[in-house]
């Protein structure tokens, strides 16, 4: 399953706009799922890592995404990170960094379509893995 969070200063729902533009390309052969993290507790992140750990794994998956919008902290996106996940930024100058993996993926953005912003989320994650198995394989990275 391929995780996607989203981010944008302020915060705003533009989760049900991207998630149907993923579920209506004919290029992506997936099904698409949202959820939406509401409110400001301060347990939102153990709510994610949570709903992250019971998410089913495997090859039947493969082809699932799940959409999640918008995370608002540091801890929300580590929760993210931990499970291979991806950081989509749709603004700048949010609360949480960017990293190498993330995706600029808002307007006026290198990836300002959900689908082309897809496409090279996948291409981060074969890099990830091949890297990691090339660390199992003592190839180092």
């Amino acid at each position: 399953m391929i995780v996607i969070a989203l981010v944008s200063n302020p915060p705003h729902n533009p989760l049900n706009k991207i998630s149907s533009e993923l579920a209506a390309s004919k290029d992506i052969a997936a099904q698409v799922n949202t959820l939406f993290l509401k409110g400001d507790s301060p347990d939102r992140a153990e709510q994610l890592a949570y709903i992250l750990k019971t998410l089913p794994h495997g090859k039947k998956v493969t082809s699932a995404i799940l959409v999640v919008g918008c995370i608002t902290t540091e801890a929300e996106a580590d929760q993210i990170r931990a499970v291979n996940g991806l950081i989509w930024h749709l603004t700048p100058l949010s609360d949480i960094r960017f990293i190498e993996g993330d995706l600029w993926a808002g307007p006026s953005h290198p990836y300002s379509n959900p689908v082309e912003a897809l496409a090279e989320s996948r291409i981060i994650l074969a890099e990830r893995f091949l890297s990691t198995r090339k660390e199992r394989q003592g190839g180092g990275a």
